[in-house]
């Protein structure tokens, strides 16, 4: 039975007599909340005069417990900004991908919960600069011009105005997805998918390092530390590093997806370990996705010991959606990175990763566990739910990004959101509470 009780524009789903739904009692969840960002702040006005609220989250950290107000509070961070689907905005016949904010500076936002009021609320802001304290933005990195054809892979969209006018590249521009607290290193560390890159972060939101694949600066172009193996430059378009988490002095960096598409294709996608401390790559281990319309990673986040909760997702919002949550371990799959260039050469672009392949090279993936599909215990908020942290042991919050609100309606003719529609999503933070402890 569900009872669902409404409080202005907030609810909690509470979810009772579990022994009535298989599924949820198979993986113990008691509860959920669920919880809408109250009056979001305007983060920027578009050339054409529309107001762009706070939204678009992209990543999900727990921060703790507040000590004056007891309210939860949740660090979480936006992508590259607001950017329709991809089109040809000048008509040269090639797409250009608009940024409605090309000026936005990239930023952590801190968000509080007051469970009691159900109030849920951005308490405050830092924005992001590179060591020499020039602001982050979200716009595309390098062009094709760039590099010669056989690195094409490793190159950009086209970023222009919602005009059509060209905007330039930006080598540090950032399309942040996803965050991780490293508070014995003082440290936040991030992913993007643009080249991709692992990047950390001091506390006052300075760049202390980027890491990018191997061969990813151009001749006088520098995006960051050649320390990633190079396979990584061949992620597809906005395919790259979907999910971080952090444990310890290890940093683990999840791809979204995996690097090439086929009729064929078994969604094997990349975890790839850093140590922190030795400031070198230690571990890669391939991963499969559900499938079945689940194609990406949305976030992960460590519960210690090589184990984590990783989030899976489709891209529907229905009440057969997939919004799925494991538990996965790395403790027998086969570390990949250690494998010499005889084997690396079959599992690398443009072969096809598939389970025949990994089972006639002995390749043994990580294994996962199903907790719950989020749809199952009442998230029906949206179809991009991307950001996941831990609470405590029982209990861990998911969030959507909501596109900023501004729905999937783009006229290219006159650079206008039609934000009138009822599909606009709404920012939406979740708690879910297990029977048993997560680890």
């Amino acid at each position: 039975m569900l009872i669902m009780e409404s409080l202005g524009r907030s609810c909690i789903v509470i979810i009772l007599n579990l022994l009535f739904c298989g599924s949820l009692l198979a993986n113990k969840v008691v509860n959920t909340e669920h919880y809408f960002l109250s009056n979001p702040p305007i983060v920027g006005t578009t050339i054409k005069g529309q107001n762009v609220r706070a939204g678009g989250y992209s990543g999900l950290s727990f921060v703790g417990i507040d000590d004056v107000s007891g309210n939860m509070v949740f660090l979480v961070h936006t992508d590259r900004g607001p950017t329709p689907s991809p089109v040809d905005l000048d008509n040269d016949g090639i797409l250009e991908r608009p940024f409605a904010l090309p000026h936005l500076k990239m930023s952590l936002t801190k968000l509080s919960l007051n469970r009691e009021s159900k109030q849920l609320k951005v308490i405050g802001q830092q924005y992001l600069k590179t060591k020499n304290g020039i602001p982050l933005t979200g716009l595309c990195n390098i062009s094709s011009k760039e590099f010669n054809e056989s690195n094409v892979a490793s190159t950009d969209e086209i970023p222009a105005d919602i005009e059509g006018n060209l905007l330039p590249f930006d080598p540090f521009g950032v399309d942040l997805e996803g965050v991780g607290i490293a508070r014995g290193s003082n440290s936040y560390w991030m992913v993007d998918e643009y080249r991709p890159s692992i990047i950390e972060f001091d506390f006052d939101g300075t760049m202390k390092r980027r890491l990018v694949p191997k061969g990813s600066n151009p001749p006088g172009i520098y995006t960051g530390e050649e320390k990633l193996p190079a396979v990584y430059a061949k992620r597809r378009l906005n395919r790259g590093f979907e999910a971080i988490a952090v444990d310890n002095n290890k940093v683990y960096a999840f791809m979204q997806s995996s690097f090439v598409t086929s009729a064929i294709d078994e969604h094997f996608i990349r975890i790839l370990e850093f140590d922190s401390d030795l400031n070198k790559i230690t571990g890669e281990y391939f991963y499969q996705l559900a499938g079945g319309g689940v194609d990406k990673i949305a976030d992960a986040v460590s519960l210690g010991n090589r184990t984590f909760l990783v989030l899976e997702r489709d891209s529907i919002m229905s009440p057969d959606a997939k919004k799925l949550i494991y538990k996965i371990s790395l403790d027998e799959a086969d570390n990949i990175y250690t494998f010499d260039l005889s084997v690396k050469d079959q599992i690398e672009p443009p072969n096809v990763i598939s389970s025949s392949l990994l089972r006639s090279l002995r390749i043994k993936t990580v294994q996962k566990l199903l907790l719950v599909n989020a749809v199952e215990v009442g998230y029906i908020f949206g179809a991009q739910l991307e950001g996941l942290t831990l609470v405590n042991s029982k209990t861990i919050a998911i969030i959507n990004d909501n596109g900023f609100g501004l729905g999937e309606s783009f006229d290219p003719q006159t650079g206008l959101y039609d934000n009138t529609t009822t599909s606009i999503e709404e920012t939406v933070l979740s708690l879910i509470y297990f029977q048993e402890p997560l680890f």
